[in-house]
C-alpha cells in the first residue's frame, strides 16, 4: 500500500519530498545493488530504481547498542530541492537522530494567467467631464509649502480621475508553469533519470546504450 502510493505520488508534475523510518536496514545507500535482498527490500529498490526519485540521506540515522543503521531516508524527485542534511541529536529516549533537511524553494512572485487585475481605461475616459469638473474646480489655496501644494492638487486629480475614467480588468501577463513540458516530455525525462542511475549502478554497456535508445 505505502509503496504504491509512492508511485502514484511520482508520476505527476508535482514535486515530491518523503521522510520517515522506513525499516529497511539491509539496503546500503548510495544503493550498490538492484537484487538479493529480502521480498520488502527487493519491492522497495525497485521502486527507487524505476521512479524518479532520489534517496538523499547517506549517513548512520540510527545508533543502539553497537549496532548501527540507516533506516530513515529522504526521498525526492528533485536532487537539487535539498541543499544540505544535518545529523542532530536524538530526542529524548529514541535512538534515531533527529534529520535537519535544508529546501532550496523557490517562490514565483510574478501573477499567474488566472489573476486579474483593476486598471483604468484612459481611452474610454470622459474627457469632455474631465474638462468642465477642473474649469469649476475652486481656485487652488494660498499656500507657500510647496508639500501641501502638491499633496492638494494630486488629490484633486486623483478624484477626478476616479470620477470620469472607468475600470478596465485585465489579466496577468505571466505565467509561471511551462505548458510546453507535457506529461509525454515528463515521462521521457523521468524514463532517462532512471537509466542513467541503473546505468551508474550496474556500469554495463547494455545500460548504457538502453539510455540512447
Amino acid at each position: 500500500m505505502l509503496f504504491e502510493s509512492i508511485k502514484t505520488a511520482t508520476e505527476g508534475k508535482e514535486t515530491v519530498f518523503i521522510a520517515g523510518d522506513f525499516i529497511l536496514p539491509d539496503i546500503k545507500w548510495p544503493l550498490i545493488k538492484l537484487d538479493g535482498y529480502n521480498t520488502l527490500h527487493d519491492k522497495f529498490v525497485e521502486l527507487i530504481a524505476k521512479s524518479s526519485l532520489h534517496q538523499l540521506v547517506t549517513d548512520i540515522t540510527r545508533k543502539r547498542n553497537e549496532q548501527e543503521t540507516l533506516l530513515d531516508l529522504i526521498l525526492c524527485n528533485d536532487e537539487n530541492l535539498c541543499t544540505k542534511i544535518e545529523h542532530q541529536a536524538n530526542i529524548g529516549k529514541s535512538d534515531h537522530e533527529v534529520l535537519l533537511a535544508t529546501l532550496q524553494v523557490l517562490r514565483d512572485h510574478r501573477p499567474t494567467s488566472d489573476v486579474i487585475y483593476p486598471r483604468k481605461n484612459f481611452y474610454k475616459a470622459n474627457y469632455n467631464l474631465i474638462s468642465e469638473t477642473l474649469r469649476n474646480e475652486p481656485p487652488m489655496p494660498t499656500m507657500y509649502n510647496i508639500k501641501n501644494v502638491w499633496g492638494h492638487f494630486k488629490n484633486k486629480i486623483h478624484k477626478i480621475i476616479n470620477l470620469h475614467v472607468p475600470v478596465r480588468r485585465l489579466k496577468g501577463a505571466y505565467n509561471s508553469n511551462k505548458p510546453w513540458i507535457g506529461s509525454d516530455i515528463l515521462k521521457l525525462t523521468q524514463r532517462k533519470s532512471v537509466l542513467w542511475r541503473n546505468y551508474i549502478i550496474e556500469r554495463s554497456e547494455v545500460a548504457y546504450k538502453s539510455i540512447n535508445e
